[in-house]
């Protein structure tokens, strides 16, 4: 990771985190690392149309119980997937 800083703000170059719901996927910087996978979805449900109920987390191809207890770390892919079960 580089950083460099530009007037008042630091850029990070780094591996980006991707999160992905269904087709929709964006990268977000990794200044993010550090957050929660609660913190992440708290940001990214209006862009990824996340639904109401809640998702299911796979982070790095592992399934995650706990979204408050995994920080999210640069280069990290997480996927939020709809609950077996749900319609819709």
């Amino acid at each position: 990771m580089v950083r460099k800083k530009e007037g008042d703000e630091v850029i990070v170059n780094g591996d980006s985190i991707r999160v992905q719901y269904g087709v929709h996927a964006i990268k977000l910087s990794p200044n993010y690392a550090g957050k929660t996978i609660k913190e992440i979805i708290d940001l990214t449900s209006g862009i990824l149309n996340l639904p109401d109920d809640g998702v299911g987390v796979i982070a790095n191809g592992e399934v995650l119980d706990d979204v408050d207890g995994y920080a999210v770390e640069e280069g990290d892919k997480l996927e939020f997937v709809k609950s077996a079960g749900r319609k819709g």
